[in-house]
């Protein structure tokens, strides 16, 4: 997302990431986060986080949602300087330091949604990037993401075709083919 209207895309994106469980055999899904700029400066940006409740540790939903809204607002709800990729700030035409606030700053909308198991996280997090219905989807770490992915499935006996396809799209049409690389 870039302020200068000159420079925003006519086409829309999401942003997603996952967090697993390093504790177990199987390293599942344990958190996802969704991100979808809005189109312009002003408008609304969404931002969706699942939480499997087994990560909570026996802490209640309500506890945990609270705590997490902490974080999230402390983390992009506090005005910052804004860094540039080498490590030195960026100025405005004045020299001043640029001030980034990302609450403010992409208006974001957040949504925060606790399940039972990976299988829930991923179902929910695919029927939420459908109804957002980007453009484009940016995934983090790819390979790793597509690999969790399809060991879900594996494990829980699940066709990929049926969460990654868009459900609005025929049946014909709705399929899975991964290669990494």
């Amino acid at each position: 997302f870039v302020k200068n209207e000159n420079k925003l895309s006519f086409y829309t994106y999401a942003e997603f990431d996952i967090e697993t469980n390093l504790f177990s055999d199987r390293e599942e899904a344990t958190m996802m986060s969704l991100f979808m700029p809005g189109r312009k400066p002003g408008d609304v940006s969404k931002l969706f986080t699942v939480v499997v409740r087994s990560f909570l540790g026996g802490v209640s939903d309500d506890m945990a949602r609270a705590q997490i809204n902490s974080i999230t607002k402390e983390q992009l709800g506090t005005d910052k300087e804004h860094i540039d990729p080498d490590g030195k700030p960026v100025l405005t035409k004045d020299k001043k330091p640029v001030i980034l606030n990302d609450y403010k700053d992409f208006n974001i909308e957040d949504e925060l949604v606790f399940v039972d198991n990976d299988l829930q996280a991923w179902q929910v997090t695919f029927k939420r990037l459908h109804e957002w219905s980007p453009d484009f989807l940016s995934i983090w770490n790819m390979e790793f993401e597509m690999d969790k992915y399809v060991e879900m499935c594996e494990h829980d006996n699940v066709d990929p075709a049926e969460m990654f396809s868009d459900p609005r799209g025929p049946g014909a049409y709705r399929c899975f083919s991964y290669k990494k690389g």
